[in-house]
């Protein structure tokens, strides 16, 4: 029977078979190994392979003050100077302690250990440790150079196409704000939507088996992976949550529109509820659905609800309003405070809002629509929820918040654009009086400041030490607030307009022409001039689209 020799020790024999000294050792060639034991097999030869560049990759430095990477080492030199063991199994423990509460998309179960998650994959213990790192930017930096070069290397392999290189892209993707650009979220995003449609994970096992219509020879199967049924129905439920909400809030193309499928494996994990997180898949999914139900009502998805009668748009919207509420109603007691489902119930509402108020071209030369009844009522709707929304924000422990992942970030980006537009536009003169309540125990002014108050405390780093050798800089939490804010004090007029000239409607730019509202380049320059702020671009927000704005900077 072939043996493997462990990880770390070298193999001595007899005098006369050395082929190179090492001190008082010596360490066998290839040759010698594949005389005494025969060839090693491709998964043998993967096993070492991994377990050496993770042997590597958690080697303690031999220096006592553990300092960080230094960029100037050589890449052989920085594998062992980027985290030591001790470290890495914080980060672990961090990630399942405080992170795993936003992604119950990849679970482990309770008190799984560094070794454990280091036997089964290399670039998913990776992808933990960067998304942890987020304290200590230069060490994130290392990690997420690691985690890209392992992608690189595996896109070329076998080792592609399974559900553990699924589960790293969508860990590497919750927390890309951290660390990468948008355009990188879109890559990695794709690459794992590749995944579910290659090994069908978006289909039920008894069609996955069935023949090609091209196959002429054996059919082809993928690399030597039994995961659990579970694993695969987490990860799809994962790819679904974040397409479909960058293609709703950033007005992208859903790249994983949802099925009836995708529902049923939410519910399947719930029922079982193997790990407490299952719970959540099952709300998750039908929050989702119903923010793209909404946005199926836009205009730009059914122009002809827009019309001058609104009639057609108050219809679908009352039906909507429906199934969101008989999905709220669903919720257990326990789960009504959670986090995740919070930022997507308040989504849904709020997106409903915006298209019954807002949702209208930029170019449009047509005049404004009138207050109907239906538009002052989904005025005070998205006035009530925002204010719900911020009382509950403002009762969440900041730590919580650092730890959002990517999706949960665009909500409460979206969170505050929506509630700066209901607030400029509850001042106009035709609902001026009947929105006066709502727009005082708001107060979005307030709530701009300890929002740029907490996002100022977020962006300082636990350990301003950890700075060094970062050469960019870190990710800013207010690099994409601000704009909104000198927006919003540009426009919000609290005081009672005079004359209905005074303050007609669209004066604020709200769903007005493109020429009512400009950005002034040279005011904004600081923030604009940063890769931060098209972290967190909002479509639409300004008359200028993302291309141009990179068009700028050039």
């Amino acid at each position: 029977m072939r043996q493997m020799l462990p990880t770390g020790q070298r193999m001595l024999l007899p005098a006369g078979c050395l082929t190179q000294s090492a001190g008082e050792e010596d360490v066998v060639s290839e040759q010698h190994v594949l005389a005494a034991f025969g060839p090693l097999t491709i998964r043998e030869r993967r096993i070492g392979d991994l377990e050496s560049k993770l042997d590597k990759l958690l080697t303690t430095i031999s220096h006592p003050d553990n300092k960080l990477l230094d960029a100037r080492l050589e890449p052989a030199e920085q594998a062992s100077t980027i985290v030591s063991f001790e470290q890495a199994s914080a980060l672990v423990a961090h990630f399942q302690g405080s992170m795993a509460l936003h992604f119950p998309f990849v679970v482990f179960p309770p008190g799984t250990l560094l070794d454990e998650i280091r036997q089964s994959e290399t670039l998913l213990l990776l992808a933990i440790l960067a998304a942890a790192a987020y304290e200590a930017p230069a060490r994130q930096e290392a990690l997420v150079q690691k985690v890209q070069t392992e992608i690189n290397k595996q896109l070329h392999s076998d080792a592609m196409l399974t559900v553990k290189m699924l589960q790293a892209l969508l860990i590497h993707v919750a927390w890309c704000h951290c660390h990468s650009g948008p355009e990188r979220y879109s890559v990695y995003l794709h690459l794992a939507i590749s995944i579910v449609d290659q090994r069908k994970i978006d289909q039920p096992k008894q069609l996955r088996t069935s023949r090609p219509r091209m196959a002429i020879g054996p059919k082809q199967g993928f690399s030597p992976e039994n995961p659990s049924e579970a694993a695969e129905q987490r990860a799809l439920i994962g790819c679904y949550y974040f397409s479909s909400s960058l293609g709703v809030l950033l007005q992208k193309k859903c790249k994983f529109p949802y099925s009836s499928f995708i529902e049923e494996c939410a519910e399947s994990l719930a029922q079982i509820a193997e790990f407490p997180t299952d719970h959540l898949l099952g709300h998750i999914t039908r929050f989702q659905h119903l923010l793209e139900q909404a946005d199926a009502l836009s205009i730009s998805n059914s122009p002809h609800l827009h019309a001058s009668d609104d009639s057609g748009l108050r219809s679908s919207v009352q039906t909507l309003r429906e199934r969101v509420r008989i999905c709220k109603s669903r919720i257990p007691p326990d789960l009504t405070e959670n986090y995740l489902l919070a930022l997507q119930k308040y989504t849904v509402e709020l997106h409903i809002c915006q298209i019954s108020l807002f949702d209208r071209p930029s170019d449009s030369k047509l005049p404004p629509p009138e207050w109907s009844d239906f538009r002052i009522q989904a005025l005070l709707d998205g006035l009530t929820v925002a204010n719900q929304m911020f009382i509950y924000m403002k009762c969440i422990d900041p730590q919580i918040q650092r730890a959002s992942n990517h999706t949960e970030w665009l909500q409460i980006g979206y969170f505050i654009v929506i509630s700066c537009k209901l607030a400029v536009a509850s001042c106009e003169l035709p609902v001026f009086h009947c929105t006066q309540h709502l727009r005082e125990e708001l107060n979005m002014p307030m709530m701009l400041d300890l929002a740029m108050e907490r996002m100022k405390a977020l962006t300082v780093p636990a350990d301003p030490n950890q700075q060094q050798g970062h050469n960019d800089p870190p990710f800013s939490h207010m690099a994409w607030l601000k704009p909104i804010q000198d927006w919003f004090n540009r426009h919000y007029a609290p005081n009672e307009p005079a004359q209905a000239g005074e303050m007609g409607y669209g004066s604020h730019g709200l769903i007005a022409s493109n020429n009512t509202l400009t950005f002034d380049m040279e005011e904004d320059s600081d923030y604009l001039t940063s890769m931060n702020w098209y972290d967190f671009q909002w479509s639409n927000f300004f008359p200028w689209s993302a291309d141009d704005r990179l068009h700028e900077w050039a």
